[in-house]
């Protein structure tokens, strides 16, 4: 049996993700990395060859996946 369901409701995951404000940031950079002229960037730590945009966008994507599993499991 997994950990997870064994657990239950008696333990809550909350994912975090990093971003900031980039207020003194060039326009190369703001078109790469940031959305909101700024208000949401990111930066791939080497590893990926990820652009900050396609962070923010998985991060935005798994903070749906999350709401929603979370909503579903809250209301059984």
């Amino acid at each position: 049996m997994k950990v997870d369901k064994r657990l239950g409701k008696s333990v809550l995951m909350t994912p975090r993700f990093v971003f900031w404000v980039c207020d003194d940031c060039d326009e190369v950079f703001l078109e790469k990395n940031c959305f909101g002229g700024g208000k949401y960037c990111a930066k791939d730590s080497g590893s990926s060859k990820l652009t900050g945009k396609e962070i923010v966008l998985e991060d935005l994507r798994q903070m749906c996946v999350y709401k929603q599993a979370y909503e579903i499991l809250n209301n059984r």
